[in-house]
């Protein structure tokens, strides 16, 4: 686990910050940003492909995070200012 590779190297994981932005708003700035960068590869179907393996591999780790008292949410739809 990570947890158990970051111990290994001697440190320790104290805090996981997590910036909480709704899916809609998460395909919506994808989107977005494939059009400034000019992404072809990056489409609807592409981003909510990413979007079903985040819920499937990275957002159970939230749970534990949640449960180990070191999970930070941040409501990442809140301006870059009042997030900084």
């Amino acid at each position: 686990s990570l947890i158990s590779f970051i111990e290994l190297n001697g440190d320790r994981l104290e805090h996981v910050f997590y910036l909480s932005v709704g899916e809609e708003e998460c395909i919506r700035r994808l989107m977005d940003r494939s059009l400034i960068e000019k992404r072809i590869d990056e489409n609807s179907d592409a981003v909510k492909r990413r979007l079903a393996i985040y819920h499937s591999e990275t957002e159970p780790l939230l749970t534990e995070y949640l449960k180990m008292g070191i999970l930070r949410k941040i409501d990442g739809e809140q301006s870059v200012e009042k997030i900084q």
